[in-house]
């Protein structure tokens, strides 16, 4: 139809053995997904504080390759803290509009009905937020040397080659 805009070619993946490329056998699901919605930053108007960042990903699960009691392609996978990105590209230009990590795997109850597999995802605040972190007196240094202090010590999953969420 003329004057019709061309649509963005979107890229879900998941970085099965953390190193960083996603590029790998099985790492792009795009052709498995059915459904994707993500959440960042603030959900009401006036909050103090944004809200971890959230991701679901509903995939056709057919094959069971998302059952994580189904010894297929991604046995011993599906388990939480493995990297997610979501990309779109629309005239030449890559845009990551969402980038965490694995929580669930929740494949859909039934055998009569379309198989699909839920895949929650979530940000680092969860990690953040239940880290312990024992720092000496520092004096005479500036926010981000304490910050790199607190960083260091955070036992985080290995972050994508980027190192962007940091």
């Amino acid at each position: 139809m003329a004057g019709e805009l061309p649509k963005p070619d979107w890229s879900v993946c998941i970085d099965w053995n953390g190193d960083g490329d996603y590029t790998d056998t099985n790492d792009d699901i795009t052709q498995y997904v059915h459904k994707i919605s993500w959440q960042l930053g603030m959900k009401r108007a006036y909050q103090n504080t944004d809200d971890e960042i959230t991701a679901t990903i509903t995939v056709h699960n057919h094959d069971q390759r998302f059952s994580p009691e189904f010894a297929g392609p991604l046995a011993g996978q599906l388990v939480p803290q493995k990297p997610v990105r979501i990309q779109s590209t629309y005239g030449g230009v890559t845009t990551t509009h969402w980038r965490g990590w694995t929580n669930t795997f929740d494949p859909i109850p039934g055998t009569a009905g379309e198989r699909k597999t839920i895949i929650s995802c979530r940000g680092n605040r969860w990690l953040l937020e239940r880290a312990e972190v024992f720092l000496s007196l520092m004096q005479d240094v500036t926010a981000d040397e304490v910050l790199f202090a607190i960083l260091s010590q955070l036992n985080l999953p290995p972050a994508d080659v980027t190192g962007d969420w940091v």
